[in-house]
């Protein structure tokens, strides 16, 4: 049995201080997020080696030019790179994950954050 969740159609939110997001993966991959092989990038996975090597990027392209972190941040949206651990202790949203099998036997998991952020 697959439980589908239906959102609202033809709605377009305008509430800012509402947050929610959702990232779906292989098991196998989630296992690698919380032992630290894998961050979490906005909504995707990555492996740390690849955040590491954009950070050192980074670091070769700007250092010694005026651009500060915050405008790095903005570009490339470094402050939303988290490990499992901050993923968890985000603040005051709520965080969810569930595990599900599809029709073809396949683990996976679906994770993310809710609530209020203002």
């Amino acid at each position: 049995m697959v439980n589908i969740i239906k959102t609202r159609r033809s709605v377009f939110e305008t509430n800012s201080s509402s947050t929610h997001s959702v990232t779906v993966c292989e098991k196998s991959d989630w296992d690698k997020f919380v032992k630290g092989e894998l961050v979490l990038w906005g909504e995707k996975l990555i492996p740390l080696t690849e955040a590491k090597r954009m950070w050192q990027e980074y670091n070769e392209t700007f250092s010694g030019t005026n651009c500060d972190i915050r405008t790095f941040e903005e570009y490339c949206e470094f402050e939303y790179i988290k490990t499992y651990k901050e993923w968890l202790d985000n603040y005051d949203l709520e965080t969810y994950k569930e595990d599900f099998t599809t029709s073809k036997g396949e683990e996976i998991v679906v994770f993310g954050v809710y609530g209020y952020d203002g």
